[in-house]
């Protein structure tokens, strides 16, 4: 037959997996029996080491609060009263660093110093000293970070402007190069071309000679006309 188990904490994690559930199918079988059968009130509750929730059976009529509010009723005593003053005890320590760390707070704001002997109210100036040297260096450190920022920034817009001002004698250029070519005034390697200019003045004298009277003797004389002095 099967031998018998050793009673001792299985090492194996896949065996120690299925035992547990084997054993605790079994005493869940035997609580119901014991509800049923012997009309008992059973409560369990197992907790694996490893497993993601708790397994629990209480009997189908009653609940495990039930049946622990009766547990205690029936023997006199509070279960909870323990853990009920160990967390008063919790709360007010909490409650008791709580007011302290405000009356530090308090103290460095500049109140309440009255209670501070002078050792303390050395060590409260050293603390200050080192907390404004700190805000010091930390403040140095946004400026000059900001400095950076801002003449990067001037930089930039110098650069730009810079380059508009190229663009801007770029467009000029091109426009009087268009003028010149429009009236013949071009320059070559330096100096500027003339002859549209002679062009220009010899038709000006043309155009004298046209609104001239021919009353005028001196305007008629063939050998005399206005456009010989624009001869070259």
């Amino acid at each position: 037959g099967r031998g018998k188990m050793e009673m001792k904490r299985i090492e194996n994690l896949t065996n120690r997996q299925v035992t547990y559930s084997k054993r605790r199918h079994g005493l869940f079988k035997k609580a119901h029996e014991l509800t049923v059968l012997c009309d008992a009130k059973v409560s369990i509750i197992l907790v694996s080491h490893g497993s993601k929730r708790p397994h629990e059976y209480h009997s189908p009529c009653s609940s495990h609060k039930e049946i622990m509010d009766q547990y205690q009723q029936i023997l006199g005593v509070d279960l909870w009263n323990n853990c009920y003053k160990k967390m008063e005890n919790d709360f007010n320590m909490l409650m008791k660093a709580n007011e302290r760390v405000n009356k530090k707070i308090r103290q460095r704001m500049g109140e309440e110093l009255g209670e501070l002997t002078l050792k303390e109210l050395c060590g409260l100036e050293q603390n200050m000293q080192k907390v404004v040297a700190e805000i010091r260096e930390l403040k140095t450190k946004k400026m000059k970070n900001e400095g950076s920022k801002i003449k990067k920034k001037i930089n930039q817009l110098t650069e730009r402007n810079q380059k508009l001002k190229q663009e801007i004698r770029h467009l000029k250029n091109t426009e009087m190069q268009e003028k010149f070519r429009t009236y013949g005034f071009m320059e070559h390697n330096g100096e500027t071309n003339h002859r549209a200019a002679f062009h220009i003045a010899s038709q000006a004298s043309h155009i004298f000679a046209f609104h001239g009277q021919p009353c005028q003797p001196n305007l008629n004389n063939a050998s005399y006309r206005i456009h010989d002095h624009f001869h070259l």
